[in-house]
This record gives C-alpha cells, structure tokens and sequence, in this order.
C-alpha cells in the first residue's frame, strides 16, 4: 500500500511540473532569412538591417524565433506550406493566396543601374540601357522593361552568378552596367573598395515596399493578423526613439538616399 501510495505521489507531481511546463513554453518562430545584404548578411560581420530589426522587435514582443538561411526557392516553397512562418515580400497578388501582410512596410528599396564611373552615358530612361552591354546577375528579379531593352543590340547575354563578379567585370571593361536595390550595390561596392570606379545612377527603375508576411499554414502564429498589428505598432515605435534611423546608419542606408 505504501509503494502505490508513493507511485501516486510521483505520478502527482509529474502531472503538476509537466503542466506548469507547458502553459510557459513560448512560442519559437521561424523566420526565412534569405541571403540578402545589406537586408541579411552571411559573411559574420554583422546580422543585416532586416535581421537585426526583427531579432530587437520579436524581442521586445517576447517571442522565441530561429532563422533560417534558406535558398530563395526554398525559403518560398517553406512560406507556402507553413515550415517557416515568417519571411520579408513585397506585395504580390499571387502571393497573398499564401500570405498575410503587415501594414507598414520593414523598409523600401529603389532598383538602380550602377556603371564605371568614368562611364560616357547617362542612363534617363530605360531604354537608354538597349546599346549598352547590361551584365545579369544570376537569383535577381528583372522588371519587365529591363528584360525587354536589356542587350537589345547584341545577342550575346551576359550573366554573372553573383553581383560582386558582375561589379568586377564592369571595372574591367567586360560589361557596362548592372542593376540591383540601390542598398545592395552600395553594400557591394563598400565591399569591393570601388567607390573610385563605380556609380550608381540616380535614374530609378522601380520601387518597392517589403513588409513582414506570415504564411497562412502557420501553426504557431495562430492570430496572424493581430501579431502582424504588433509588429506594425513596434515598427512606429522604433522609428520615433530613433532605433530605427540608427540602423539604417549601421547599414548605410541612409546615406545613399541623400
């Protein structure tokens, strides 16, 4: 009777630690986090303006979070069904079939055109870019108009597999002229030391907002519209104390867009 009596103590006291346990696991979310400098770094040196601002925002909500450097594709494929729950777009019809979006935009890209600077062309509309030999980047996504004016006048397409080679071989005199987020190429030429050989133009292809998403077979942001309000509320919040302007200072965006 006594070793039953025990058991049943045991068994009590498991019960009560296993249920106090649960009710204080946090939640642990997901994040996409696709190689994207300055946006997201992979070289060690520093986090990323996007990845260091969610990492200070889930913070301050209390959420436990994990990224996950992730190909593009992949990252995609994970927002779609539900193995990430939270990533960076910008908005697209066909996405929001398997996205919800948030209100306020994380940050906003302009798409320019960057040549050597002692270059003899001016760049003022898109089509000015059809006798030039416009160098590809391999995972970059071209607006229309830039597919359709690029190398108009010459068959042979040039490709680089990554923006820092397809920079090079402007120096080089191998190509003419590339297009990237204005951030991007900024970080890039930082990299190369090149601010002597490279320019980015003013001429502004497109423009675009990227907003946090969460995917919509997320099974552990269960209220996806009122997180995506939070997020919203903390990104206001950390652009009046001025966190925000002093992370677009780290990753030299404010600076370019002077």
């Amino acid at each position: 009777m006594l070793v039953i009596k025990i058991i049943k103590i045991v068994l009590f006291i498991c019960y009560c630690f296993n249920g106090f346990s649960y009710a204080y696991v946090k939640t642990k979310v997901i994040i996409n986090e696709p190689e994207w400098p300055p946006y997201y770094m992979t070289d060690n040196s520093k986090p990323g303006f996007a990845k260091e601002l969610l990492s200070i925002i889930l913070t301050n909500l209390n959420y436990d979070f994990e990224f996950q450097l992730l190909p593009i594709a992949r990252g995609n494929f994970y927002m779609k069904n539900g193995n990430a729950d939270i990533s960076i777009f910008s908005y697209k019809k066909q996405r929001s079939e398997f996205l919800h979006y948030g209100k306020i935009p994380i940050f906003t890209i302009k798409i320019k055109f960057v040549s050597r600077i002692d270059a003899n062309f001016q760049i003022n509309k898109i089509s000015d870019i059809s006798p030039l030999r416009f160098e590809f980047v391999r995972g970059i996504s071209y607006t229309e108009n830039i597919l359709q004016h690029a190398n108009a006048s010459d068959k042979n397409i040039y490709t680089s597999v990554i923006l820092k080679n397809a920079l090079k071989k402007i120096i080089n005199h191998r190509s003419d002229l590339t297009a990237a987020s204005e951030h991007t190429l900024n970080d890039e030429i930082l990299k190369l030391n090149a601010y002597k050989e490279l320019k980015i133009h003013k001429f502004v292809v497109t423009a675009k907002a990227y907003y946090l998403t969460v995917s919509k077979k997320s099974t552990l942001l269960i209220k996806p519209l009122n997180f995506l309000n939070e997020i919203d509320k903390e990104i206001i919040k950390l652009k009046l104390n001025g966190t925000y302007q002093k992370l677009e200072n780290k990753y030299h965006l404010l600076e370019i867009n002077k």
